[in-house]
């Protein structure tokens, strides 16, 4: 992740209230040296650093770097980006980066964990790419996301979002952080972390042959005993998703009898009482193999686990229509037309 995205930038700008923007004097500039960089440039000032300049004390240029580096974290994109980052290049060298990421790691500290976003997003900023500046924010993104997701939790960051308000925040912090992990197993392979909590994520997206996949990479190069021994057990709860993962593959690459091979060990299986896929991805297999009858069956198994699910339906459909059975026909078109008709209502109450 050599750049930032920009799909968090609606939850920091509003912090952009706080700062006016307007030019500093060429005396002002040139007392810092940095005509050449902020001559035409509008700079951050909030109300304190305003009243000052009209006392006649002026802004420091440490000052004029935190004013920066915020506004830098809350919009990467914004237009004066780069001259910030060249002014602060220029004035601290690489002392800017190193106060940046402590700002950030004690905002993280104090629990302050949005504001902690932006400067480790700043970070990175001046540093694209830097591990340290990658980690801590995908770390907080992360913690994000699972606070928001805890029903129970009454923390007022929350308690004003409606339910598809607190949904996308969630899975807009959920993408940055797994694109984060994503990154650094790829620019920092011997860096053990990223690839437990990526193992976590591919875990929780139901992912989970690339999940067995990234806690293995893990094991192989991770100290961490506790860890590794939590990455063990989950690599030993996966073995029957990743092998029923590789039958529901198989089906949707055309290997039918490989798919039917592989998800008829689970049938009657407690896993396969309570996920419907296994069910309808069998009978999927079952049709395309001519076994109608079979199908049919594995088909309403899914619908008991999902009445809803729109695709079982239509599979049902289209083989008693094959079968000539009208009967049976015209009862599941009825039952679609309900289901999409619901699906419907709910698609413009949103």
């Amino acid at each position: 992740m050599r750049h930032l995205s920009n799909r968090l930038n609606k939850y920091f700008e509003p912090a952009l209230r706080m700062f006016v923007f307007d030019e500093l004097s060429t005396s002002a500039l040139s007392r810092m040296g940095v005509v050449d960089l902020l001559g035409n440039v509008p700079v951050p000032l909030q109300e304190g650093d305003m009243k000052k300049i009209a006392e006649g004390e002026g802004i420091t240029t440490a000052r004029l770097a935190v004013n920066m580096s915020y506004v830098m974290g809350c919009a990467p994109d914004f237009k004066y980006v780069p001259d910030y980052v060249a002014f602060m290049k220029k004035v601290f060298r690489s002392g800017m980066y190193d106060g940046v990421l402590k700002a950030g790691e004690a905002e993280a500290d104090a629990g302050a964990l949005e504001s902690a976003c932006v400067y480790f997003r700043a970070a990175l900023m001046l540093r694209p790419g830097e591990l340290s500046a990658m980690y801590g924010y995908a770390m907080i993104c992360r913690e994000l996301y699972l606070e928001a997701g805890k029903v129970e939790d009454e923390n007022p960051r929350y308690a004003a979002m409606s339910d598809d308000a607190r949904s996308e925040y969630i899975g807009l912090f959920k993408a940055e952080a797994l694109e984060l992990l994503e990154a650094m197993t790829i620019d920092y392979p011997n860096f053990a972390d990223p690839f437990y909590y990526l193992g976590y994520a591919y875990l929780n997206m139901g992912l989970y042959i690339k999940a067995d996949l990234t806690f293995r990479d893990f094991l192989e190069i991770s100290t961490d005993f506790e860890k590794k021994e939590d990455a063990r057990m989950r690599r030993e709860q996966l073995e029957d998703p990743v092998s029923i993962e590789l039958g529901i593959n198989a089906v949707t690459l055309g290997h039918f009898e490989e798919g039917i091979g592989i998800l008829e060990e689970y049938v009657g299986s407690d896993r396969a009482k309570k996920w419907w896929p296994i069910h309808y991805y069998l009978g999927l297999a079952y049709l395309r193999t001519g076994d109608t009858e079979a199908g049919i069956a594995s088909l309403k198994e899914a619908l008991k686990l999902n009445p809803s699910h729109i695709d079982s339906m239509e599979e049902i459909i289209s083989a008693y229509r094959m079968l000539g059975d009208d009967v049976n026909t015209e009862k599941y078109e009825k039952k679609l037309d309900i289901i999409r008709g619901y699906a419907e209502d709910d698609a413009k109450q949103k």
